[in-house]
């Protein structure tokens, strides 16, 4: 398994939403990254090249596979929330108990308020992620509404180095990572009438960035790849990118992953299933609607047809014999005469013990 760092060279901008410039998201979906990747492995290998690799993709046979991009801050990385853990299943009188012991009268946390911010908690730390796909129920272990850094819950240790890291004594003094709006203007060319709006951008603090997992399940690929991503990190991913946004250099390193079998898996990019793959009724996961514009050599001002995805973070029980979850969506507009248009809709699969 290589997990590929992307150490920011500059801010991003990655819209979620079409025409809502002000917004920007702080972590890359995989089916936009893997777009990236390939518009830079086209230019590095040609056309041809690149279609063997998607006729690869097509034929369920993929040369990797990879998840979406989440944060990293210093050696500690990031992982989305499983989404079948149910937070009131496990804040009782005893965890209450137990974080009000030695807590002055004013820090004094009840249930509700508690979980209140346990569900805002979208990512939690790699410790925590990986003591969780082992057994769900061990999540009660970490809950500690201080332990809540920018929506991604931390052990103990994990903040004890960050706070040595960033140099500060308190938890909510460290900031991984920024946003904020830019004010630009707009001239109307015939009136020169000027407009005000306003652009999101994403900053990252000195040894923070983002991360991918990236599964090489063919090995005569790997140079051709991380070559493209090294590329993209002066290509520049996300929008803005012509005013220099969106850069970075990339960094690979490989880990080790001992997972056993489970019950379900949890998907760490976003997962278009095949028809029959999985049962609903089995899942616990959210949706989100995946659309916006084509960028190739060939049309940059046709827009995709949009599909639901599940999203990062979803968990489904798993199949019998099952290993390859997902798939390629056709999204090429219906009439147009173009090559043809995908949505990376692969799951990026760790096995996770879910409590049933």
């Amino acid at each position: 398994m290589r997990v590929c760092k992307l150490k920011p060279k500059a801010h991003f901008h990655l819209g979620d939403k079409e025409a809502v410039l002000e917004k920007t998201s702080d972590y890359i979906h995989s089916d936009t990254l893997f777009s990236a990747i390939c518009n830079v492995y086209r230019l590095l290998y040609g056309n041809e090249g690149l279609q063997e690799v998607l006729k690869l993709f097509e034929d369920r046979e993929p040369p990797f596979l990879i998840s979406s991009a989440f944060l990293y801050a210093g050696k500690i990385l990031t992982f989305p929330l499983p989404l079948s853990i149910n937070w009131d299943n496990y804040v009782d009188d005893e965890v209450i108990e137990g974080l009000n012991a030695e807590r002055k009268e004013n820090e004094k946390v009840d249930k509700f308020s508690l979980l209140k911010r346990l569900k805002r908690v979208k990512f939690v730390s790699e410790k925590i992620f990986w003591n969780v796909t082992e057994e769900e129920s061990r999540i009660k272990d970490y809950i500690n509404d201080e332990n809540i850094i920018q929506g991604i819950l931390f052990d103990d240790e994990e903040l004890k180095r960050l706070r040595k890291e960033f140099d500060v004594k308190e938890n909510k003094e460290i900031k991984i990572f920024g946003k904020k709006e830019v004010p630009r203007v707009a001239i109307d060319r015939k009136t020169s009438a000027s407009n005000i709006y306003h652009f999101g951008e994403v900053s990252f603090a000195e040894n923070c960035g983002l991360y991918f997992l990236m599964d090489l399940r063919m090995k005569e690929y790997k140079k051709r790849v991380e070559a493209a991503i090294r590329v993209l990190g002066d290509e520049g991913i996300g929008g803005d990118r012509t005013y220099g946004k969106g850069l970075f250099e990339a960094e690979f390193e490989e880990i080790e992953l001992n997972i056993e079998p489970k019950n379900h898996f949890v998907t760490l990019s976003l997962y278009y299933p095949g028809e029959g793959e999985i049962s609903l009724k089995d899942g616990y996961y959210e949706l989100i609607n995946r659309g916006g514009w084509i960028y190739s050599l060939e049309a940059k001002n046709l827009r995709r047809r949009t599909v639901r995805m599940f999203s990062e973070g979803s968990v489904f029980k798993i199949g019998e014999g099952s290993s390859l979850y997902g798939g390629l969506a056709d999204v090429k507009p219906i009439g147009i005469d173009l090559h043809e248009v995908y949505r990376y809709g692969y799951a990026f699969a760790v096995p996770v013990g879910v409590c049933e």
